[in-house]
């Protein structure tokens, strides 16, 4: 029985040794339970805790933003008191100014009106005048400036007259006695157009010789007035010029060199007579 007991002993020697020992730990299990219910109740604390902390941060932020509240109005309260102090100084500054005023203000006198509206009643009769006395003026200096045109052209004309009457005096005429004045050309001191015909005609023959020094040829028109005496006249003017002066004449007399009818010579002979007789 001792043998059967000894062996039973090794068997469990041995199966002991084979097991594994785990030291430090209690000799009962852990209950999971209790386990679940300790972590529960730690997790609450923690919880707890980080809302006691939470808080703290709270406090600390909501006290921060009181200082600067209280940074914030102690500012605006200098401030204020700046502009109390500045506000108190411009009421004695205005007080002063309001005083001076009012002293100088005892010591004014209006103005009296009643004259200064009669006038500006009066003023559109006055500005009439005004103007009257304006365009007077500015009339007068127009009529100055053309006076002193005048007088300036006056000379001009004067001093062209005088160039001009010198140069017809220094001038020589065709013939005596004819002369250039203002009023027109005159013959012995008489106007031109109130000389005898044969005086005109005269100074007309004699313009023509002088203005045609080179081509010695005249034409007269009209010749059929000219009487024997005039005719006369020309002819010696024209041989003392050395000139042919041709006269235009209605008639077959022997004055007539030339006969000329329906446009064409009418008798050559009579002309070539007239020649050799000449």
């Amino acid at each position: 029985m001792r043998t059967g007991t000894n062996r039973q002993i090794k068997t469990l020697e041995g199966s002991l040794a084979s097991l594994p020992e785990y030291k430090g730990l209690p000799a009962a299990p852990v209950s999971i339970r209790e386990l679940m219910d300790e972590l529960k109740a730690a997790q609450h604390k923690n919880q707890e805790n980080q809302k006691a902390r939470q808080q703290v941060a709270i406090l600390k932020q909501d006290r921060a933003r009181k200082a600067g509240e209280k940074i914030r109005l102690e500012a605006e309260i200098l401030k204020m008191q700046e502009a109390l102090n500045q506000t108190t100084r411009d009421l004695e500054r205005m007080d002063w100014e309001a005083q001076k005023a009012e002293t100088a203000a005892e010591l004014l006198t209006d103005v009296d009106t009643e004259a200064i509206q009669a006038r500006i009643e009066g003023a559109g009769e006055t500005n009439q005048r005004i103007q009257a006395n304006q365009r007077r003026a500015q009339t007068a200096g127009q009529l100055k400036g053309f006076q002193d045109e005048s007088v300036k052209l006056t000379e001009q004309i004067t001093s062209v007259d005088e160039e001009k009457q010198a140069r017809l005096q220094a001038a020589r005429m065709p013939i005596a006695g004819l002369s250039l004045d203002e009023g027109g050309i005159t013959y012995n001191g008489i106007p031109f157009e109130q000389s005898s015909s044969a005086e005109q005609l005269r100074v007309s023959v004699a313009m023509g010789i002088a203005m045609n020094p080179t081509l010695r040829v005249m034409l007269i028109r009209d010749g059929s007035l000219l009487d024997t005496d005039n005719l006369r006249m020309i002819a010696e003017m024209a041989k003392e010029g050395g000139h042919q002066i041709w006269i235009e004449r209605v008639g077959e007399g022997e004055e007539c060199q030339v006969i000329i009818e329906e446009g064409e010579i009418a008798s050559r002979e009579k002309e070539a007579a007239h020649e050799d007789a000449a």
